[in-house]
């Protein structure tokens, strides 16, 4: 049995196609992302890819900050949406061929939207994102 595997690779020139694959050469090409901490990966992406910072991250940032200075009330999980966008548009990105649900824990996503909250409310409460409107 034959497999098309389309691994992620950073080229420069023409773009790569798929190789095909035994199944036994599938199981070696994952074993070598099994210490990629996936969830801190998908963060950084998060964090540093410009179109999704821009479009996804940012906004829930400004809104959080608003709820912030008004004194509203604020939600841990308010990042929980925002991660929900950031697992396709990461796999999609980086050509990751396994389903999100074998990569990426429940709990360690509930856990990530926690750590955000409070690292982006810290954040805010600093001033970082004091830029024009101090």
């Amino acid at each position: 049995m034959l497999i098309l595997v389309h691994a992620g690779k950073h080229v420069i020139g023409h773009v790569g196609h798929g190789e095909i694959m035994k199944i036994n050469e599938v199981d070696k090409e994952l074993e070598k992302f099994a210490d990629v901490d996936w969830v801190d990966d998908l963060k950084f992406f998060m964090h540093n890819d410009p179109r999704f910072y821009r479009k996804v991250l940012y906004p829930v940032i400004s809104e959080l900050k608003s709820k912030i200075k008004s004194g509203s009330k604020c939600n841990e999980m308010t990042f929980m949406s925002c991660i929900d966008k950031a697992i396709p548009a990461y796999c999609n990105k980086f050509k990751i061929t396994q389903s999100p649900k074998k990569i990426f824990d429940e709990e360690e996503i509930k856990d990530l939207a926690v750590k955000m909250f409070h690292e982006e409310k810290s954040n805010i409460e600093n001033g970082v994102y004091n830029g024009r409107d101090k």
